[in-house]
């Protein structure tokens, strides 16, 4: 991963991201491009194992095309088998990553699978959760702190959207993120 792309992570917004898909299932991706963005003809969406370093890691991706701009399909078939997390990640036509999801895994019944694994899906957040600090940490030194991931440090239990006044729990920061991110699209 290039830490000079990290800047640009924020200007797709993916939305509607699930915490788990069923396997074997078609999954659709929709997301929404920042006015100022402007997509190329060879824009992909990747889906990544999470801790990826390059946009060569994909495990499968699907061309943006031109009738579809929003959104894209992810055939069953290509998917992946395993209950390992995973993002959508959107890149450019330069091979810039643009947007990032939150992470997502592909389980059949989540229900039965935290009852059985609840320690290890803790272990698993947890691990997310320091590379998430880890990364901040760089970022840090490379002088970029995005301004919702500045706040975030200072807020550590909740999240006030500026415009609404509406809480959320810093543990939803993407619900955040998207909360705040319709309120810019309004104006």
């Amino acid at each position: 991963m290039n830490l000079a792309s990290l800047e640009y992570f924020s200007q797709v917004i993916f939305t509607n991201i699930q915490k788990s898909y069923p396997p074997k299932t078609d999954i659709h991706c929709s997301f929404h491009k920042r006015k100022h963005f402007q997509s190329g003809n060879r824009d992909w969406v990747g889906i990544f194992k999470v801790g990826w370093q390059t946009t060569k890691e994909y495990y499968t991706w699907v061309s943006v095309s031109r009738g579809m701009e929003n959104n894209v399909l992810f055939k069953a078939y290509y998917l992946p088998k395993d209950d390992e997390y995973y993002q959508f990640c959107y890149v450019d036509q330069n091979g810039e990553v643009r947007g990032v999801s939150i992470p997502f895994q592909f389980i059949e019944d989540e229900e039965e699978i935290v009852l059985v694994t609840t320690q290890e899906h803790l272990r698993t957040i947890e691990n997310l959760e320091k590379g998430n600090i880890d990364l901040k940490e760089r970022l840090n030194r490379q002088h970029f702190v995005p301004r919702l991931e500045q706040e975030e440090i200072q807020a550590p239990t909740s999240l006030t959207c500026p415009m609404c006044n509406k809480m959320f729990s810093n543990v939803r920061r993407q619900v955040f993120e998207d909360h705040v991110m319709c309120h810019t699209l309004d104006n």
